[in-house]
This record gives structure tokens, C-alpha cells and sequence, in this order.
């Protein structure tokens, strides 16, 4: 890795959106006219140097099956790209930072859930999120300038991700042939249960730094690093075996799952039932007695206790 890059750099917040929020009315044809930035809070965090030097060594990818340095643009041309990563075996991941830019614009998910977007290639945007601690979804969409409209250009996605651990430890991960990429974005593409096993790997274009974009490409000056804890009920995918339990004994199956009308309807019947058989055992009694009074030659229509005399209904 390079040695002269710096080992931490610090940055300054964005404007402060709401994480997964829709512009409220798209008035261009850009990703982020349809995605606003995740919600920054105002903590300055430094950019391990390993992460910038990871960025460093990343390569240029793009879909499989399109031209190198001559993909299509505008959002007919849209392209989805996929990792997923499973933690290794004892370990339990807790965050990520994740630094990227695209040629041209990008949106960026995490576990199904947005986490920002951009569309300056020159500029590398950070994010830090929570994770789930088995197997974490990063998924990228992205298409070439729709602004230039041109006949065919330059299109690439590079980005270098920091996972942490619950034991202190980290791991890198690059963009490079092992991502997965589709030509189109499918329906909730970014889910994590999402089937990617028939997309292509993605193709490798160039290194960082090789043409056509070189190294003009810089971090942004006007960034905070901040861990963006991404709400945990949206995370669809697979979570470690002490939260399966713990949902589980909140959440009843669906065998177990009774409709309400069901038991009111039972209660209700149950008690009619009781009632009626109450009524009949008490007429049979009844019957049985003025039987007997009748062959005494009682009167059965009164019966006397003490002195009360008490009308037979």
C-alpha cells in the first residue's frame, strides 16, 4: 500500500436529510432527485489511513456484458451491483464504513436500507452504519450521466468498505470480479434475501488511478465521519442465533396465530350452550317435583318455606 498517503483525515458534515427519505419532488433525472442523504450528526471521526489506502487499491467495476470505457447512458441503462458478506466463523460484525463514488451517480444500500447517494464522480463520499452480526447485503445502484446524454462514455463504480467486529478486529473489502452485477435493477434488488445466483460477476475495468479517471479523485472536505445506526426492524436478512430466539419468543408463528373473531365467537356459543343445558336440567327437576306433589295431592303452583310463600314461575 502506499505509504505516503495520509492516515486520517477529517471531515466536515453534509446537509442533514433523513435516512431511506424520497425527494419530495424530483425536478431532475438523477438518483438524487429520487434519494436524499442519510441524517449526519455533528461528531468528527477520523478515516483510518488503512481505509484510504483500501480505497486506493480498488478497481473500477461495471456490469458484465457492457463495453469497457462505452456504457449506454441515462436510466435506461441503470445497473445493479451486489456483495454479500458473511461474517467470519466467532465473529460478530457491528459497523461499517464505507467510502465510494461512481462515474456517474450512485445509490447506496445497506441491508435493503439507503444509506446516501452521490453524483460528483470526482469526490468520494464516507458513510459509517450498523450491521447485522452474521451476513451483511451492500448493494449499489447506478447509471451513467443522464445530463449527457451522449451516445456512449465512461460508466464505473469503485468503493473500498471497513467492516468492524464485536472483538476489535476488522476486514476489507474492495470492489472488484467478486461482486455480483445485473444490466437493469430488478424490484427490490437491495433486499437482502434478494436471489442474485444468476448474476454475472462484475466486470473489472482499471485499477484506482489508471485512465479514464486517474487520480484526480479526492475525499470530501466538508464531511464528518459519523456510525449511522440504521433501524434494525428494516433488516430483513439473517441475524444471529440469540436475536432469532429473542424474536421468536416474541413473535408468535403463523400456525399459532388465532383471528380474534374466532375466540369471541367460541366464548360466546360456549356460554349459550351452558345456559341452555342449565335451563334443561332445571325443567326436568321442575317436572319431576310437581310429578311428585301431584300424586300428594300438593298444590304445585306454591311452595312453602316458613312462613314466605314463593310463586313457581
Amino acid at each position: 500500500m502506499d505509504s505516503e498517503q495520509p492516515k486520517s483525515t477529517q471531515y466536515e458534515s453534509p446537509p442533514t436529510t433523513i435516512i431511506g427519505a424520497p425527494s419530495p419532488e424530483p425536478t431532475r433525472g438523477t438518483l438524487s432527485s429520487r434519494y436524499q442523504r442519510p441524517r449526519l450528526q455533528n461528531t468528527k471521526r477520523d478515516i483510518p489511513g488503512e481505509v484510504i489506502d483500501a480505497f486506493h487499491s480498488s478497481s473500477w467495476i461495471w456490469a458484465a456484458g457492457d463495453s469497457a470505457f462505452a456504457a449506454p447512458p441515462g436510466l435506461t441503462a441503470e445497473r445493479a451491483f451486489r456483495i454479500s458478506i458473511p461474517s467470519p466463523a466467532g465473529k460478530v460484525a457491528t459497523t461499517a464504513m464505507i467510502l465510494i463514488t461512481a462515474d456517474s451517480q450512485y445509490a447506496l444500500f445497506v441491508n435493503g436500507i439507503l444509506v446516501g447517494n452521490g453524483e460528483n464522480t470526482a469526490t468520494v463520499e464516507i458513510y459509517g452504519v450498523t450491521l447485522v452480526p452474521t451476513l451483511n447485503v451492500f448493494a449499489v445502484r447506478g447509471f451513467n450521466d443522464i445530463q449527457n446524454p451522449v451516445a456512449s462514455n465512461p460508466a464505473g463504480l469503485i468503493a473500498a468498505i471497513q467492516i468492524s467486529f464485536s472483538d476489535g478486529t476488522t476486514s476489507l473489502l474492495q470492489t472488484d470480479g467478486s461482486w455480483r452485477s445485473m444490466r437493469g435493477v430488478p424490484d427490490k434488488f437491495e433486499a437482502p434475501d434478494f436471489d442474485d445466483s444468476e448474476w454475472a460477476n462484475a466486470t473489472v475495468l482499471v485499477k484506482y488511478g489508471g485512465p479514464p479517471w486517474g487520480t484526480s479523485i479526492t475525499f470530501r472536505t466538508d464531511t464528518m465521519f459519523q456510525i449511522i445506526a440504521l433501524p434494525s426492524a428494516a433488516l430483513i436478512g439473517p441475524t444471529s442465533a440469540a436475536t432469532e430466539s429473542s424474536l421468536a419468543s416474541r413473535t408468535p408463528s403463523e400456525g399459532a396465530k388465532v383471528p380474534v373473531g374466532g375466540i369471541v365467537g367460541g366464548v360466546i356459543g360456549g356460554v349459550i350452550l351452558l345456559l341452555a343445558i342449565v335451563a334443561i336440567i332445571l325443567w326436568r327437576s321442575k317436572e319431576s317435583r310437581a310429578e311428585r306433589n301431584r300424586e300428594r295431592g300438593t298444590d304445585t303452583s306454591k311452595i312453602h318455606f316458613g312462613h314466605t310463600i314463593i310463586d313457581i314461575v
